[in-house]
């Protein structure tokens, strides 16, 4: 069935293919944020209280950037581009916990959804924007 839908669209297999692009950038842009995180709390004297301050802002700006590079990508839509990459990175985050044991449904996990929706939408709208 998938064959069938993609047999002779090439406009389809162009779409999913940047789709899949932009799934690559959004979680290239979060590790690479979260690497030199990491190097900058090992160098520096952090507090443990700290950290979900550091997270925050790490999916914020990566949820804000990713949305505003899809945005300008496609031109048009940047609400809906941008909520698509905090929700991707959003996903990505929840895989990771999942994957590591570490999952609990707290505030804290629906503060991090929101963030990176509205930091993914705000990045969006002004990506499409933005000449």
């Amino acid at each position: 069935m998938f064959y069938r839908i993609l047999k002779g669209n090439a406009e389809t297999i162009k779409i999913i293919s940047k789709l899949l692009l932009m799934v690559t950038v959004c979680l290239v842009t979060v590790i690479l944020l979260f690497c030199a995180a990491a190097f900058a709390i090992s160098n520096i004297d952090f507090t443990y209280e700290s950290l979900p301050v550091i997270i925050a802002s790490i999916l914020s700006i990566a949820s804000a950037f990713d949305g505003f590079v899809i945005s300008k990508i496609f031109k048009k839509n940047g609400l809906f581009w941008g909520v698509f990459a905090g929700a991707v990175i959003f996903a990505f985050i929840f895989i990771i916990s999942l994957k590591s044991g570490t999952f609990n449904v707290t505030s804290d996990f629906f503060t991090k959804m929101v963030i990176c929706i509205i930091a993914g939408a705000i990045g969006g709208i002004t990506g499409v924007n933005v000449n």
